[in-house]
Formats: structure tokens, C-alpha cells, sequence
């Protein structure tokens, strides 16, 4: 399954994190959960899954936010 790790900044502008797609049997995170991304800014750092949304033809939208 294909997914986007997603960030919302102040002023409602999304950006893509990272993409890919996860191995089969891989399962998404869960809300509420802590992953380790490497940012926009190039350093990787924990952030918190606020939300999981499945997209028709492009898989999930995990959005994140700093931890």
C-alpha cells in the first residue's frame, strides 16, 4: 500500500514528508503514535500521527505533526 507522511503548517499548506509504500503485511501506524521521519529541514526527528486518511488511487495520507 502506497503512503504519504504529511505535515499542515500554520497556514493550512500540506506538505509531503516522505512517500513510499509500506512491505506486504506492513501495517500503517496508529494515531497517537510516534515515527521517526527525517523532515524538511533534512533532520530526522519523532513525530506524532494525528491522523490516517485513505485516498482512492494513491493510498494513505498519514499526517503528522512535530513531536
Amino acid at each position: 500500500m502506497q503512503y504519504s507522511y504529511v505535515v499542515t503548517d500554520e497556514q493550512g499548506e500540506e506538505t509531503i514528508i516522505t512517500s513510499g509504500a509500506f512491505d506486504d503485511g506492513a501495517k500503517p501506524p496508529d494515531d497517537g503514535d510516534i515515527v521517526s521521519l527525517k523532515g524538511p529541514d533534512g533532520v530526522t526527528r519523532p513525530w506524532k500521527v494525528t491522523r490516517t486518511v485513505e485516498l482512492p488511487y494513491i493510498g494513505l495520507a498519514i499526517h503528522v505533526d512535530p513531536e
